[in-house]
């Protein structure tokens, strides 16, 4: 399979919307909205590693911050959690980011590397479906047909 190192901008404005729109929500969970940006810059540098590996480089990562753009992001994240922005719906948006979810996926070879980028990333689907998740009725620590 042919991989390829996607932009850390890319990895930025995921981290920018998933921080807004956890940020939107009536009961935020802080412990990921303190780490949701290094989370997402960890999983650049794996994708980076993981590519360095699979092709015998060694690529330098991409040091810049770029905090004007996640601050940019994460107000585009919030507008969309609220329901009031008009470029993208959250049911588009939560599709969108799953699509980068397995992009990222897709790009890391090395199977540690993709669990633990892929477990972050279904820390984020969860938090993206909260709402649906929270209004099921039952199924706690059963299972009922």
């Amino acid at each position: 399979m042919s991989s390829f190192v996607i932009n850390k901008r890319e990895y930025v404005k995921a981290a920018g919307l998933m921080y807004g729109i956890e940020a939107s929500k009536n009961h935020t969970n802080k412990y990921f909205l303190d780490n949701v940006r290094r989370a997402f810059d960890l999983c650049y540098a794996l994708n980076v590693d993981s590519v360095n590996e699979q092709y015998g480089d060694n690529s330098g990562k991409d040091a810049s911050s770029y905090d004007d753009l996640f601050a940019k992001y994460c107000k585009i994240g919030n507008l969309v959690g609220c329901g009031i922005y008009d470029g993208m719906t959250l049911d588009e948006l939560r599709i969108n980011l799953m699509k980068f979810f397995s992009s990222v996926s897709y790009q890391i070879e090395n199977e540690e590397m993709n669990r633990s980028v892929c477990a972050f990333f279904f820390e984020c689907t969860s938090k993206l479906f909260s709402s649906e998740l929270y209004a099921v009725e039952g199924w706690w620590g059963d299972v009922e047909l």
